[in-house]
């Protein structure tokens, strides 16, 4: 399950400050993550993961769309009361292997989009606010959209050889 600011959402402007720090959080640590495998030559899986920075982006501009639409103020959003909020939408570091390949990460990514969506559909069903349960659902569908669109990106890439992580001379740490 997912951490929840203050343990509880129970209003609109908590709902939105939430998907959207995690979205942005996400674009993060995608971006960090591509870092990290340009150091250990995976240029293949660094590109994947500055394309998921950019799509996260994408998905804190919805977010912020949505906040126009429902009229919740961006500097409201912009305020913060989390307490050891980490981004879900994304992998950690202990996840990844250096010589990970883009189809075990787009993997990874559908676990992070599937738990969301329930997330989402788990707090629309239980809240008494019809604001929220209305974005709740609204962010739920978007999550399912994108595990939809990581779906089909699964299928450009092929299965891994069952030694696909051996490696004669192993880092001995991640920078």
């Amino acid at each position: 399950m997912n951490p929840t600011p203050q343990g509880k959402i129970d209003n609109l402007e908590d709902l939105l400050r939430y998907a959207r720090k995690f979205e942005r959080d996400a674009a993060l640590r995608y971006s960090e993550l591509a870092d990290q495998m340009e150091v250990f030559n995976n240029p293949e899986l660094a590109n994947l993961f500055r394309k998921m920075a950019v799509i996260e982006q994408m998905h804190v501009d919805d977010v912020s769309a949505l906040c126009g639409e429902l009229g919740v103020e961006e500097e409201d959003i912009a305020k913060t009361r989390w307490v050891g909020l980490e981004a879900s939408e994304a992998p950690d570091y202990s996840e990844i292997h250096y010589q990970a390949l883009p189809a075990h990460m787009i993997r990874l990514a559908m676990g992070f989009e599937q738990k969301n969506a329930e997330f989402y559909a788990n707090l629309a069903k239980g809240t008494s606010n019809d604001k929220v349960r209305e974005a709740a659902k609204r962010l739920q569908a978007e999550e399912e959209m994108h595990l939809r669109e990581l779906e089909t990106w699964l299928k450009r890439y092929p299965e891994s050889d069952p030694d696909w992580d051996y490696d004669m001379d192993p880092p001995m740490e991640l920078e």
